[in-house]
């Protein structure tokens, strides 16, 4: 399947005359909750030759095309991206922490990751993960709306402790809980939940006390957090970071920096 990723890739590039700086798994599969019936979403950040970019024109800045088979890929522009992350996009923060990477520029990437960090929105990130949840909890007897509800809400605690982009995986999150009576339930049942969806399950029990318990804590968790986050301070680029986003935009664009491929 990695092979056919690398192929799918490498006829983006030839079609659309763009390079691709980086390509990686995202969704289920980059958190860890994979079932065999999941579909594998490549996400990739790619950027065109500089003549393109020189037009009046507004230009589409995104390549989306879903395949056989449960293949769906979807990209970005190096400029969207760029923009995305002076906002602390999430969704992009989380591409970047994937541990399944189909293609990267070393060199691209490490300047990416490096502003990323630079750029990063506590206040952003937790409203994200907050609205996240709320749309799942509407349906919490969908095994899977109550398993995302839950990661989003881990997520948005990591961020409340210790004010750092959360790790994708669903047992890094965990750490986060309270170690009282109540903390322990609540990663019972999370990793029942994840277990059951690994397994194919697509319903839970919904006349169990418990997974009810859970919804409960989850609701109150969104509250509580909504409140924390209005509290908290926003985070804007300043005119320097700005400024070295330009910059390092115009250096990859013209290709001659040795560091960079």
């Amino acid at each position: 399947m990695r092979e056919r990723m690398i192929q799918n890739l490498q006829a983006v590039e030839t079609t659309h005359d763009v390079k691709i700086l980086f390509a990686c798994e995202a969704g289920s599969r980059a958190f860890g909750l994979a079932d065999r019936h999941s579909d594998y979403d490549v996400r990739f950040i790619y950027v065109h030759p500089l003549r393109w970019y020189l037009s009046i024109e507004e230009k589409k800045d995104t390549i989306e095309f879903a395949l056989k088979d449960g293949l769906d890929l979807s990209g970005w522009d190096l400029r969207k991206s760029l923009r995305l992350l002076r906002k602390s996009n999430p969704s992009l923060l989380e591409w970047l922490q994937s541990e399944v990477v189909y293609a990267e520029e070393p060199g691209v990437m490490q300047e990416i990751r490096r502003l990323a960090q630079a750029l990063f929105s506590p206040k952003a990130c937790l409203f994200h993960y907050l609205n996240m949840a709320w749309a799942n909890l509407k349906d919490p007897g969908a095994l899977k709306n109550a398993l995302y509800a839950a990661r989003a809400v881990l997520a948005a605690r990591w961020i409340e402790c210790n004010r750092t982009f959360p790790p994708l995986e669903l047992e890094a999150l965990l750490a986060c809980l309270p170690a009282d009576a109540d903390g322990v339930q609540v990663k019972e049942l999370v990793l029942e939940l994840a277990q059951r969806k690994r397994a194919g399950c697509t319903a839970q029990d919904s006349e169990t006390d418990n997974f009810s318990g859970l919804a409960a804590f989850l609701d109150r968790e969104v509250a509580r957090l909504q409140d924390f986050a209005a509290s908290m301070e926003g985070v804007k680029a300043s005119r320097e970071m700005v400024q070295e986003l330009d910059a390092f935009f115009f250096r990859v664009l013209e290709g001659d920096d040795a560091a960079f491929y």
